[in-house]
């Protein structure tokens, strides 16, 4: 699941149904479980939005949390073992 995630969060081309599939089954109801209230639209801690897309390509106020092709050193795969 780990490096799925990577990879939907990293790609700059529109994705295949399957893996938006993944995405809303596996990835998104982790996310809204797991890290929503810290890092959601009415709260993000360290000015990481983990709601849109463009909240994981910023990252956190100190750099980005995922590195494209790179899932051990990507910060949120980190947090989320």
């Amino acid at each position: 699941m780990v490096a799925g995630l990577t990879s939907l969060l990293t790609a700059a081309e529109p994705l295949p149904p399957e893996q938006i599939e993944f995405f809303e089954k596996q990835v998104r109801p982790l996310l809204i479980e797991s890290c929503s209230e810290c890092h959601g639209a009415k709260k993000s801690e360290a000015g990481l939005r983990l709601d849109t897309k463009r909240g994981f390509s910023k990252g956190t106020d100190s750099g980005p949390i995922v590195v494209a092709g790179n899932v051990d050193g990507s910060r949120l795969m980190q947090v989320l073992k």
